[in-house]
């Protein structure tokens, strides 16, 4: 004898981990079938798990009176099965407008947002919305038109953690097809509501529900089930790229926080591309909180800036993102980011400190110059062999009254080894390596 819907439902919640014993449950219920048939098998499996359910819905003002109308439909359906119930809206077209999202995107947001109020509100650990098995089928389908990778291509999750660490999202009818679901609700004689809107293919999702996945099926018949076999296998699949990713990113990150990721630019370098992709969009969805709107086009233009350019470069990625270049590495960071400068005597202004000889002078960051006069004859060859990294021996009657300051456009120096000869110090600071954040700070010894 096949399994009931119902019997179908607690074996996948089980599966998946969806409920556990007590729990409160926010439902989200439209009152078209899906959400009705949820609601439903949620009422019939509450008893055994003493879940405690809470209805919630989002008037999203896009079809008036209809709109109205499902509204009340859901609060009747739930006050007749005395069950508690959240009835909100929001106005979507406006924030389409406000937001530059299409209206079902803005939709989605909005619905979503609810939502977690909702769970917040009442403290729930869970949040149940009605996605079934044909749903996937053209989730899946949308994400393979845009070009999507793995992600992509797994699809809709049985559970989605939430960004903030709240309720998450779990979907108990994933793999009930939507005509059985009908059949459920016109066996249990419970009422729904039709959408008019999902008729309409303006919307991406309808065109491909309505017209797309039909022609598809006069090539193979089981396009939906391929698809969320292709779903299951990527799911599968993805456990073991992100272990990698992990692996990667451990190896050539060496600096993470809010504002920014530094690379050591060597290991990137010996990354797989594909590796080096997954954890750029990592990065970017660790700074921006998700990484839904960097598209696979921006990811690959990264790749292709960090091979070929060099140092000093810059690129620009949506959301105020900067990729930098530097010597021995680069930087993912967000607008308004400045690199924490290192523990050295910098100079921040372009006034000259003149140096007390004999004597201490104060610096910056709690770093000082001491200056000694020594008797020549004191002084060896062997102690200036010796010199310490910040010491250095200078002949007093030809320095003078030295000073610091940083450097100027023009400054040149005359480095040991090149006979006498002068160095523009912009050329030797490159040569070092120097980065640039650092060249217009580094104190120099100058004197007449």
């Amino acid at each position: 004898m096949p399994m009931t819907i119902v019997d179908r439902t607690a074996a996948f919640c089980r599966e998946h981990q969806l409920l556990a014993a007590g729990e409160t449950v926010v439902v989200a219920v439209s009152g078209g079938a899906d959400s009705v048939c949820l609601l439903d098998v949620l009422r019939r499996l509450a008893s055994a798990l003493n879940l405690k359910l809470h209805v919630a819905h989002l008037n999203h003002q896009l079809r008036g009176d209809a709109a109205a109308a499902d509204a009340d439909f859901v609060r009747d359906l739930a006050r007749r099965w005395q069950l508690p119930v959240t009835i909100g809206q929001a106005d979507v077209a406006q924030l389409a407008r406000q937001q530059k999202k299409s209206v079902e995107d803005a939709a989605r947001a909005a619905r979503y947002d609810f939502l977690r109020q909702v769970a917040r509100k009442i403290h729930a650990e869970k949040i149940a919305v009605g996605h079934n098995a044909d749903d996937q089928s053209e989730t899946v389908l949308l994400h393979f038109l845009r070009g999507a990778g793995l992600d992509g291509l797994r699809g809709m999750l049985p559970r989605t953690p939430q960004p903030d660490g709240g309720a998450p999202l779990i979907r108990p009818l994933l793999e009930i097809p939507r005509v059985e679901i009908e059949a459920y609700c016109r066996a249990q004689n419970l009422p729904f509501r039709t959408d008019a809107t999902n008729r309409d293919e303006n919307f991406t999702r309808n065109r491909v529900r309505h017209s797309l996945l039909p022609l598809l099926e006069t090539f193979n018949p089981n396009i939906r089930a391929a698809l969320r076999r292709t779903a299951a296998l990527m799911q599968a699949d993805f456990p073991l790229v992100e272990r990698e990713t992990d692996r990667a990113w451990q190896f050539v990150v060496t600096t993470e926080s809010p504002q920014a990721v530094i690379f050591n630019r060597d290991d990137w370098q010996s990354l797989p591309a594909g590796v080096q992709a997954r954890v750029l969009r990592r990065a970017v969805a660790q700074l921006l909180g998700g990484a839904a709107d960097v598209e696979y086009r921006h990811i690959m233009a990264a790749l292709s800036f960090l091979k070929e350019k060099d140092t000093g470069a810059e690129m620009h990625l949506p959301h105020g993102l900067t990729l930098r270049v530097a010597y021995a590495g680069f930087t993912l960071a967000t607008a308004g980011y400045r690199p924490p400068l290192p523990d050295m005597p910098l100079l921040t202004a372009e006034t000259a400190v003149p140096l007390a000889v004999p004597g201490e002078t104060p610096l910056p960051g709690g770093w000082s110059v001491r200056a000694v006069l020594l008797d020549a004859a004191t002084v060896s060859a062997e102690m200036l062999r010796r010199a310490r990294p910040w010491q250095a021996f200078f002949d007093a009657d030809c320095v003078g009254q030295p000073s610091l300051r940083p450097r100027r456009p023009g400054d040149t120096f005359a480095p040991f080894g090149l006979d006498g000869r002068r160095q523009r110090l912009k050329k030797f600071m490159i040569d070092r390596k120097i980065p640039t954040p650092l060249r217009a700070k580094i104190p120099l010894l100058v004197s007449a």
